[in-house]
């Protein structure tokens, strides 16, 4: 489900999947809001999204439970943007942030 356009809206999705014998289901919500600029950044976009990942008893170890927290540096309207995005795993397996960036172009 998608609500808005790209520079401003909210998506989630659910989903069901097998592996062989393993179950597992998984989910995401996220929220988005494109704030214009007026320079070669046209605009700053907040980001947020939620992720869950679990599986049967039998794979419980693949679990994951993903909160994203990001900016977006938006070129050229959404064909270019450099992401900087937190990731927090809530599952308790060690240090499980992380601090990612990377660029994307539309071809």
């Amino acid at each position: 489900m998608k609500l808005g356009s790209n520079l401003t809206g909210f998506q989630s999705e659910f989903y069901r999947t097998r592996d062989a014998e393993i179950w597992g289901s998984a989910y995401y919500v996220a929220g988005y809001y494109a704030i214009p600029m007026r320079s070669v950044l046209t605009h700053l976009q907040p980001a947020a999204r939620y992720e869950w990942n679990g599986h049967d008893a039998v794979a419980r170890e693949r679990d994951l439970s993903v909160l994203t927290l990001g900016l977006n540096f938006l070129l050229d309207e959404h064909r270019s943007k450099l992401q900087i995005n937190y990731l927090k795993d809530f599952l308790d397996r060690g240090d499980r942030e992380a601090v990612r960036a990377q660029y994307q172009i539309e071809f």
